[in-house]
């Protein structure tokens, strides 16, 4: 008998630069996440940069389950990715990011920044492009790219419930996370399967260990009521020559 394939080492989705938030949206997990909170340190962040430089990417995503400008040390953080030859891309509810502006325009790289919809939920949706737009002038001719929440249909709010969503008759094996044995690094290097993961409830290895390569993420329980994973079926995410 042929013994199974194993499965390509996995590859970073997505890190958590940050777990705490500054906002209590009702429709997010965040407010009773019970896992401890905290920010990425330069060694977890340079495991991760490691890894991801090793299998080609090209840019490095800066957000999970927290607000990744309320880093402490933000300005190292992204010099440090920068410093690696990555662009970066992150999401933010956008309360610090007037703040944080200057710093995000210092850092040598390219950076996307997607103005999630947080702040605008009850509010009329022009008044989230009107916002959008601002920084979009604001940041002209800059390293900084402004865009608009992934989450918007035909110019209205689409609120997801990450892993809260309706039970579905889906297949989760063609979920790109299970598909493509992509991860996401915590903010303290525990990687989960899965980007509506907020608990951590699928961590086993965390990217500091020895044997980190060992990680698979699988069809985990949630998976019947996740509403991303159904989105992204037919999405590819691992660079083409690196697998």
């Amino acid at each position: 008998m042929n013994a199974k394939p194993q499965a390509d080492p996995f590859f970073i989705y997505q890190v958590e630069l940050s777990s705490h938030c500054n906002m209590k949206c009702s429709y997010c997990p965040h407010p009773t996440m019970q896992r401890e909170q905290g920010y990425m340190s330069e060694e977890v962040l340079g495991a991760c940069i490691q890894r991801f430089k090793s299998q080609g990417g090209s840019v490095l995503v800066l957000h999970h389950f927290g607000e990744p400008l309320l880093h402490p040390r933000l300005a190292n953080r992204l010099r440090q990715v920068a410093d690696a030859g990555l662009a970066m891309q992150l999401s933010s509810n956008t309360l610090l990011l007037d703040r944080s502006f200057d710093t995000l325009v210092s850092i040598p790289a390219p950076i996307t920044v997607m103005v999630s919809v947080h702040r605008w939920v009850n509010k009329d949706e022009q008044e989230y492009f009107a916002a959008v737009d601002a920084w979009k002038q604001r940041a002209e001719g800059t390293n900084l790219t402004i865009v608009h929440a992934y989450n918007l249909r035909a110019g209205k709010y689409t609120l997801h419930r990450w892993t809260n969503g309706a039970s579905s008759r889906w297949d989760p094996r063609l979920c790109p996370f299970v598909k493509e044995n992509l991860a996401v690094v915590l903010w303290n290097g525990d990687i989960a399967n899965c980007c509506c993961d907020h608990e951590g409830f699928t961590v086993k290895q965390n990217i500091l260990d020895a044997d980190c390569d060992s990680h698979l993420s699988t069809v985990w329980r949630s998976c019947r009521t996740c509403d991303v994973g159904r989105l992204m079926v037919g999405e590819t995410w691992r660079p083409a020559n690196h697998k």
